[in-house]
Order: C-alpha cells, then structure tokens, then sequence
C-alpha cells in the first residue's frame, strides 16, 4: 500500500516466497502463489460445534468478520501486480 501511495513498486514479489513446482502457470501470472490458503471465513464461534458436520461452517444469512481481511489480501494481491506491471 506504501509503495503504492510513494509510486514504487512492491519490495517483495509473490514469486520469491512461494512453492514454485507446485505452481501452475496462466499467462505467466502466478495464480495462487502463495504456498498458504487464505484464512476460514468462518468466526470463531462456529469453529467447536458439538455436530462434527457443523463444524467451521458460518451460517448463510450472516457473513465472517474474517471476509474483510481476506479481500483487503485479494486486492493487495492485485495491487501488487498492477504496480509490478506499471511501473517497471
């Protein structure tokens, strides 16, 4: 995001901290790069649930406190290309 404001590209690249022979290239981007899932969308208090089936499941009608983090990763992600596209 700094880098961004300062019209700099990212100091770290996805490439250089993720499994590179599991990665599957699309268009030379590297979809995924990470070698790490993005966090549950689940609240922890729906993680224990004395039904094992209903278990790390939110229910339907009210979104995860979680899902904001997770698309302010999703764009960093997309800023980050963008930047390392543009300004190079």
């Amino acid at each position: 995001m700094l880098g961004s404001s300062l019209g700099r590209s990212c100091a770290i690249q996805d490439e250089e901290y993720a499994n590179l022979s599991f990665a599957q290239t699309v268009n030379g981007i590297l979809p995924n790069s990470f070698d790490l899932d993005l966090p549950v969308e689940c609240d922890d208090e729906y993680w224990d649930h004395p039904d094992p089936a209903q278990r790390f499941k939110q229910p339907p009608n009210k979104p995860s406190y979680a899902s904001a983090f997770i698309f302010y990763i999703k764009l960093m992600q997309i800023l980050g290309l963008a930047l390392r596209t543009i300004v190079r």
